[in-house]
């Protein structure tokens, strides 16, 4: 669809939608012109359009971008189309909400460690407000002797007569609940214990919930706000780390909703439930797909549904008017992937996210009241439509049997025929790939390559007996789904089998080096990005770090390592005399998941064993790509190496 008739539609859709929530059809697609090929700055740098927030009384738009090398902050009325804009500095920004409709809530972190030491760095969370009316920036618990000056978790907004506040959880003596005014900064200590994980508050900022965790006797507990007095109302013991956790008001705004763990938990075999005022609890709530979370009403913050995420967001609202409205936000743009990003205290006023084959995410700003809509802004203006790379959704079937999806993004402006491939395995591993586009997918394409992204077993989306089928299978079975993978596409005639290299990060870091370790005939070069080489170093890191063998994260990759695996025979650092191909290591130099040694040990391993291998080290650099000018000098070494040992 072009752009005047894709807006055209957009028009027409929300017209009928004031006044039925109908159907409307949108436009036939029409032809593009060839455009000149994007340089990579184009998709590697941030999105022009990063993160972006809808003014409780829907009336301006918080909207966060970037500007050589620094975090830029605008506040956009959406009546006069005028915007001020707050240089916010190179900072790490975690998301941005408003705390009132004059202040807007910036979250970063920062990599450090409370005691020096190297071995238990980590990223702090620290929260600022912006007061639109002075132009001042306040840092939240800053010089409060009582307080430390991060967040445990990020706060939430609250309305209190009209007056909007923020609550959240700080660390004084022990975690302490907190009321913050957002216009002065005061702070008001609402409930702490020496015990205390975690509160549910209702839009009011009242106290409803609270959970405490006994971690000597591995017992989790809810106490229930009973006319100001906390009692407890239901304990259990469970494994380390495994907890469950408290989620939101119920629907009726009496009871609490909370996530208890089935025994062998993990993000999609959760049990959802309602806890009543008398302590009693409900059955699970009936879940219909994967990966589910919960959606609650902007104005009265209860339970109003749940998302899905499968090959897209899917919503489930059980509100009524916000169930019409989110299906009436997916009819106004048939044939695009939407997502709703936020809304009003008046749902009817909201911000969506669209994307499909001709758009790589545009936002709008679309009022369902009065009739009120308009683009907000695109991602990723300088990419023309011809250039932006289809991906599919493809299953074939792994050498033991089991069904793999997989994503697959094919080489604008080229026949797809005997292309040279990349396989991209996504991190976690307990993650996924899916339909949404994928910038580092978008520019490898861009280049003339063909790219593979499964789903191998031990992803999520896919329920637990599909995660477990991953344990123990590092380096092995896991492995070979990527490269069954590649014998599916050769034998379909789409990829060069021959002419295949293989780039991942965090977990696909790993899956890159175990390719060109364990299976060394397959490819042709091989691209980790804070990667995992040597897995029972990775162990010791973590024990370190946790504070022992009992932690939680611990014992999660022990599970996903193999309880009785033999360890260095499925770590690339003590194999790396098997590599044929060469290999291009690439790492923050602040990584806090992965250490940096992982690849420092890679790199002494290869060249010890007489191998080609580079290390391209990120200064000041996370594990999650957030600094630009890395991300452009990761993907600018990554598609030069590609060149150079896979050319398309």
């Amino acid at each position: 669809m072009s752009e005047v008739n894709r807006r055209t539609a957009l028009h027409t859709a929300v017209a009928a939608l004031i006044s039925t929530m109908g159907v409307t059809t949108a436009c036939a697609q029409e032809a593009v012109t060839d455009s000149p090929r994007p340089e990579l700055e184009v998709l590697a740098r941030d999105p022009a359009i990063i993160s972006l927030a809808l003014s409780p009384d829907g009336k301006r738009v918080a909207l966060l971008s970037q500007r050589n090398g620094d975090k830029v902050l605008f506040d956009y009325e959406l009546a006069t189309k005028t915007s001020k804009q707050t240089n916010l500095g190179p900072i790490k920004v975690r998301g941005i909400f408003w705390a009132s409709n004059s202040h807007i809530t910036v979250v970063q972190t920062m990599t450090g460690s409370s005691d020096q030491s190297r071995a238990r760095m980590r990223e702090f969370l620290f929260v600022r407000v912006l007061d639109l009316q002075s132009g001042t920036m306040v840092t939240l618990f800053e010089n409060k002797k009582a307080y430390s000056r991060w967040f445990y978790s990020i706060p939430e907004r609250v309305n209190i007569n009209g007056k909007h506040q923020l609550v959240g959880v700080g660390l004084a003596s022990n975690l302490a609940l907190v009321m913050i005014d957002p216009a002065t900064g005061s702070i008001t200590l609402l409930d702490h214990s020496a015990q205390a994980r975690d509160w549910v508050v209702n839009a009011e900022g009242y106290p409803l919930a609270r959970s405490e965790i006994d971690y000597g006797a591995k017992t989790w507990s809810l106490l229930l706000n009973q006319a100001g007095q906390w009692k407890k109302v239901f304990t259990d013991t469970y494994p380390a780390e495994r907890y469950p956790n408290l989620i939101c008001p119920s629907a009726d705004g009496q009871g609490v909703v909370v996530r208890i763990p089935y025994q062998e938990d993990d993000e999609e075999d959760a049990g959802f439930v309602q806890f009543r005022p008398d302590g009693t609890r409900s059955e699970p709530m009936r879940l219909q797909g994967r990966s589910p979370w919960v959606l609650t009403h902007p104005a009265t913050k209860r339970f109003a549904g749940f998302s899905y995420r499968d090959d897209w967001i899917r919503y489930d609202y059980t509100d009524a008017l916000l169930k019409k409205l989110s299906e009436s936000a997916a009819k106004a743009m048939p044939g695009y992937r939407i997502r709703l990003v936020d809304m009003a205290e008046d749902p009817k006023k909201m911000l969506l996210y669209v994307e499909g084959a001709d758009d790589a995410g545009t936002y709008f700003y679309i009022d369902f009241g009065s009739g009120n809509f308009q683009e907000v802004g695109k991602c990723y203006p300088g990419l023309p439509a011809d250039w932006i790379s289809q991906k599919e959704k493809i299953t074939y079937t792994a050498s033991d049997g089991l069904k793999i999806e997989a994503f697959l993004t094919l080489p604008p402006h080229k026949e797809p025929r005997n292309l040279p491939l990349v396989v991209l395995p996504h991190g976690g591993p307990q993650a996924r790939d899916d339909l949404s586009f994928d910038w580092m997918a978008a520019a490898l394409a861009t280049r003339g390559y063909a790219v593979l992204q499964p789903n191998f077993r031990g992803s999520a989306g896919y329920g637990y007996s599909f995660v477990q089928r991953g344990h123990g299978e590092w380096g092995k079975k896991m492995q070979t789904d990527l490269s069954d993978g590649i014998r599916y596409l050769a034998a379909q005639g789409t990829v060069n089998a021959g002419r295949a290299a293989i780039m991942g990060a965090s977990y696909g870091g790993y899956a890159a080096l175990a390719g060109v370790t364990f299976e060394p005939d397959i490819y042709r070069c091989a691209i980790s990005v804070s990667g995992v080489s040597d897995l029972k170093g990775m162990l010791v890191t973590t024990a370190i770090k946790q504070g022992g063998r009992d932690a939680g994260a611990y014992r999660y990759w022990s599970q996903f390592f193999g309880a009785d695996a033999d360890l260095n025979a499925v770590s690339p650092a003590y194999n790396a005399a098997r590599v044929k191909a060469p290999v291009l290591l690439i790492h923050g130099l602040d990584d806090t998941v992965v250490p940096f040694s992982q690849s420092t040990r890679m790199e002494d391993a290869l060249k010890g064993a007489g191998k080609k291998v580079e290390l391209v080290r990120l200064k000041g650099e996370d594990h999650w790509m957030s600094i630009e000018t890395a991300r452009l000098d990761m993907i600018r070494a990554a598609i030069g190496f590609l060149e150079e040992h896979n050319p398309a």
